[in-house]
């Protein structure tokens, strides 16, 4: 069977975690992170892709917004570019580096997953609000189906995050689903 799913775990990275009130729902995101990527390794309909923020120290791929400020983040070789400590993906899983909140811009990860026949994203990591909302969005209008691992994503802008989420849903009918549903939906189809 080949995959139709990929779990894409967006910037699980120690920049994302800097500081005490973003260390916040790190524990139990890490937690559900790594459940859901054993799932997806042992489920044959299912794949993972590490996707990660990384800049050049050059300045050549920041963005609008760090050039203006003068200030680069995530800067590849630096520990805040590195995934944090206790993060279980596949050694065999896909590795992106992006350099945009969306993972498909400026990326191949349209071509790979259509390559592959994924039909289906499920989206984990961080920020609700930034990557993951817009990461959504974009596989939304390219017509993929998408899912939210609820149990898996967080923001330390909560305020922003119910808005985000409230939109997700009613404007693009993006699903949430816990681990407990996204694993019991992987059961339901490889038994149709």
């Amino acid at each position: 069977m080949n995959p139709t799913t990929a779990l894409l775990v967006l910037d699980m990275q120690n920049y994302f975690f800097n500081t005490p009130q973003k260390r916040e729902a790190f524990p139990g995101l890490l937690q559900s992170v790594n459940e859901l990527a054993a799932h997806a390794t042992n489920h044959p309909a299912w794949c993972t892709i590490n996707i990660s923020s990384v800049h050049k120290a050059d300045r050549s791929t920041w963005s609008r917004n760090m050039l203006q400020h003068d200030g680069g983040c995530l800067i590849e070789g630096t520990e805040e570019a590195e995934s944090v400590a206790g993060l279980e993906l596949d050694a065999a899983c896909t590795v992106f580096v992006k350099t945009r909140h969306s993972a498909f811009v400026r990326t191949e990860l349209e071509k790979t997953l259509r390559d592959r026949g994924i039909e289906r994203i499920v989206l984990a990591g961080v920020y609700t609000h930034g990557c993951i909302a817009l990461t959504a969005i974009d596989a939304w209008s390219l017509d993929f189906e998408v899912i939210v691992a609820s149990d898996c994503v967080t923001s330390h802008r909560t305020d922003i995050a119910i808005f985000v989420i409230e939109r997700l849903r009613n404007m693009f009918n993006i699903e949430f689903m816990t681990n407990a549903e996204l694993c019991n939906l992987a059961k339901l189809e490889q038994h149709a």
